[in-house]
């Protein structure tokens, strides 16, 4: 989904929610510049518009290791990077019911 899209559906009174991704907090290049940081944020969790969401370990206080965080890239060479993600859930060791397939025999 691109910007003008996601801000589209954001002007409509939709409310945009997207994994954060799972990049880990790995050291990343910003565009344009020679400097490197810890960012795995990318598109579209980055945008100012997008609630993004990171998964915690199971232990319910750590950040999962491939969980992607950091600044946000889009307007960092504009002077402003967020810290994201906006938001943090269980993401490890989650059970979930299973559909199984009941054949009459």
């Amino acid at each position: 989904m691109n910007n003008l899209k996601i801000k589209e559906v954001v002007a409509k009174g939709i409310i945009v929610v997207v994994a954060a991704g799972n990049g880990g907090p790995y050291l990343g290049f910003v565009c344009k510049t020679a400097i490197l940081i810890n960012r795995t944020i990318n598109h579209p969790a980055d945008m100012d518009e997008v609630i993004a969401v990171g998964g915690i370990d199971d232990d319910q206080e750590t950040p999962a290791w491939y969980s992607s965080r950091g600044m946000t890239t889009l307007e960092l060479l504009y002077g402003a990077g967020r810290i994201k993600p906006d938001l943090m859930m269980l993401s490890k060791n989650i059970v979930n019911s299973l559909l199984f397939d009941f054949q009459s025999r």
